[in-house]
């Protein structure tokens, strides 16, 4: 480059436009800026431009993205895409020293939101670089870290923070040869050091108890050490941490049970509890044997610390910690620390009922943000929620001690029922908390395919079923899908999920007189109720009774389904009418969950589906057209193409094709003409099976209009997934 200081002015004015809210000059500005991370020196002229004081903020974060973004794709060299391509290009190792030399130094140096770039950025060079070619990473962090005494703890929560970001891959690491050794020099360079500045930081905790600036700072170092902690556990017991297991674990029980006026309001120090809590729950599932001995000082520990700790959201993190410890120790060989009535009655009464209320912070994902609720709820990604971690802690329990947690939960649902029953508008969350706790102590395994498929025996699911079940999904029918606002709706989708999970252990004769009530609830304007009647009608329909043993030992037992179309006859067409009716509603256009069930009771139907084929058509044809035109979903837009592919299957009569090609002919030729991709393959299998469905030599001429399309070069060229 003619001139670095021009070459950098350019760079920062990119950067700075890269951001403009002028869609143009955004362009203009990225499209220089990927030119230039193929250009030898790109990298350095990006770490000077995030240095320089003088820049906006704005800028230097852009620049410490973009860093970010070229370390993660030009520091590996890498093979080409084609073969007989020249390879892609890749970071010199001339320009890879000085950014080595000068990264750890910008970072420790950067405002909050540059550092936390560059920390990624630092975590990829060192996962292709360290130790070999960056064997003075770790003594540069060492020194930085400064010695006893003169610590600028600041400055420490910059080298712990970026030792953090380095280490965490050995936590899902696969076990090597090169790994262990790896492991062994980092532990052998940096342990004693990290040991030393914990006790620092604990006597200076303990020397400056009032100054909660200070302890701010202190506390942020104490969470990082934790988490380098568990990072450098994760494989097995490093024999440096065994030996010294007194010193560490006396720090872990300290900061479980601190307590300071001054530090209540310090949110670190909540983390720093929580990092404990991950810690000890690491070694009671790794290292119990060497841990026993600590094991009954940290359950009254996390015990009693969760018996003081409030509602607040800001406390989640810290609680499903703590409970997660005390499930892992529920469903060990040590469970029986909990043995006793009086023990179990205070871990429900103290710590699972309080953490299983339907909380506000609920009521507003429930209302306002559906797809996240049910991603929680459904998919089961709520697992650091309180009340999952509660609902775990009585699975653990009660898989150890039945009839005890039997007993007293069973106490527990039946004063909130009694709550509710007293004051049901006002009292809903208690009827949602008992129904919750019911599926908790009754289900022992399940799966999304087939919901519980084993359940505590001393829980009878039909009685609890028809006593409080069929009475909520009873409403719909009765007051109608939308009556009874937010706490009704919360019940409905309780009930459909109950419904839902125990279709197995409910009886036939039981789950038909509440279908027209499942369809009912497919009209409610509530995304999450008519989500989960979707659910209900797709999961209902895949249930299979066994017939009997197989014909061997280990074999596949055979089944028949439980359900026959005649079973929903009478409901067929109300069914499909507000199946369909789903996708007019507000945020549900692409419902993926209705669609699947649309797919489900069309291939239920069978051929039953005939006199609803061409209703069905036209609206998966309109449907197909919108999705082609602005594909959002992928999952909808699967099960809208099987779904029609579907019909067409089961509804393959000579009178109904001319209908289904005058439907889907116009989305057919818009994904052909305008090489939509991604729906190129279903269009032609469901052009396969509308062809197949002609006698030989009678293709209609309409068939013609689509040719050109096939015939275009640039289709046969692609290549396939295979």
């Amino acid at each position: 480059m003619a001139s670095l200081d021009a070459d950098l002015a350019q760079l920062s004015a990119c950067l700075a436009q890269s951001l403009s809210p002028d869609q143009t000059a955004r362009g203009h500005a990225e499209a220089f800026l990927t030119q230039g991370a193929s250009q030898p020196g790109f990298g350095v002229l990006l770490l000077r431009a995030l240095a320089s004081e003088a820049a906006e903020p704005q800028t230097r974060q852009a620049a410490a993205v973009t860093f970010k973004n070229l370390a993660k794709n030009h520091w590996v060299a890498r093979e080409p895409d084609v073969v007989g391509a020249p390879p892609p290009y890749s970071i010199a190792d001339a320009e890879k020293d000085q950014i080595r030399a000068s990264l750890v130094g910008l970072m420790l140096s950067s405002p909050k939101l540059v550092r936390a770039q560059l920390t990624e950025a630092l975590a990829i060079v060192c996962a292709a670089d360290f130790p070999e070619r960056w064997p003075s990473l770790l003594p540069e962090l060492i020194q930085r870290m400064g010695s006893s005494g003169q610590r600028d703890f600041n400055a420490v929560v910059g080298v712990l923070t970026t030792a953090n970001a380095m280490f965490k891959r050995y936590r899902q690491a696969y076990k090597s040869d090169e790994l262990y050794k790896e492991l062994k020099y980092v532990l052998d360079a940096f342990v004693a050091p990290l040991q030393a500045l914990l006790l620092e930081i604990s006597a200076a905790v303990d020397a400056n108890a009032n100054d909660a600036t200070l302890l701010t700072s202190l506390f942020s170092c104490l969470r990082l050490i934790m988490r380098v902690f568990y990072s450098l556990n994760s494989q097995e017991l490093p024999e440096v941490f065994e030996d010294a297991m007194d010193a560490w674990m006396g720090q872990f029980h300290k900061y479980l049970a601190y307590e300071n006026p001054t530090a209540a309001n310090v949110p670190e120090l909540d983390r720093v509890k929580a990092a404990v809590c991950d810690n000890v729950n690491l070694y009671i599932e790794k290292n119990e044997e060497e841990f026993q001995r600590f094991l009954q000082t940290f359950v009254q520990d996390v015990w009693t610390l969760l018996t003081k700790t409030g509602a607040g959201a800001e406390k989640d993190h810290l609680v499903t910690s703590g409970v997660r410890f005390l499930t892992t120790v529920a469903n060990s060989v040590h469970h029986s620390l909990f043995a006793g009535g009086d023990t179990l009655r205070q871990v429900c009464e103290s710590i699972v009922i309080p953490n299983l209320q339907f909380r506000d912070d609920d009521e507003e994902l429930f209302e306002m943000n559906h797809v996240e609720y049910i991603r929680r709820d459904v998919e089961g990604s709520d697992s650091d929620t309180r009340r999952r971690g509660a609902g775990e802690l009585i699975k653990g329990l009660a898989g150890k001690f039945p009839n005890e947690m039997t007993t007293s939960v069973t106490g527990y649902v039946a004063a909130l029922l009694g709550q509710f029953a007293s004051d049901p508008v006002n009292s809903w969350k208690a009827k949602d908390a008992a129904i919750y706790l019911v599926i908790s102590l009754t289900v022992k395994k399940s799966s999304a395919a087939k919901g519980a498929t084993e359940t505590n025996e001393l829980v009878s699911v039909v009685d609890f079923f028809q006593t409080q079940i069929v009475p909520e999904l009873a409403k719909a029918t009765g007051q109608g899908p939308d009556a009874g606002g937010i706490g009704q709706a919360v019940l409905f989708a309780d009930a459909l999920k109950f419904m839902t999970i125990f279709r197995h252990q409910l009886p036939k004769a039981m789950i038909l007189p509440v279908v027209p009530a499942v369809v009912a609830l497919l009209r409610a304007e509530n995304n999450v109720v008519h989500t989960y009647a979707a659910i209900a009608l797709d999961r209902l329909l895949t249930t299979r009774d066994p017939l009997g043993p197989g014909a061997a030992p280990g074999a596949v037992t055979r089944s028949t389904p439980r359900y026959a179309p005649a079973d929903l006859a009478a409901t067929t067409e109300p069914l499909l009418t507000s199946l369909f009716g789903v996708f007019a509603k507000t945020d549900s256009g692409e419902n993926d969950y209705a669609m699947r069930a649309v797919m489900r009771v069309i291939g239920f139907l069978g051929e039953g589906v005939k006199p609803v084929a061409d209703a069905c058509v036209t609206q998966l044809a309109a449907m197909a057209m919108e999705t082609c035109k602005n594909p959002r979903n992928p999952a909808f837009s699967h099960y809208l193409f099987e779904s029609i592919a579907a019909l067409l299957r089961h509804a393959n009569d000579p009178g109904l094709v001319g209908g289904f090609e005058r439907a889907l002919f116009p989305p057919f030729q818009h994904v052909l003409q305008a090489d939509v991709v991604e729906f190129a393959p279903y269009v032609f299998q469901l052009l396969s099976q509308l062809i197949e469905t002609h006698p030989s030599g009678s293709l209609p001429s309409a068939y013609v209009g689509i040719f050109p399309a096939l015939l275009v070069p640039a289709l046969w060229d692609r290549q396939g997934d295979g």
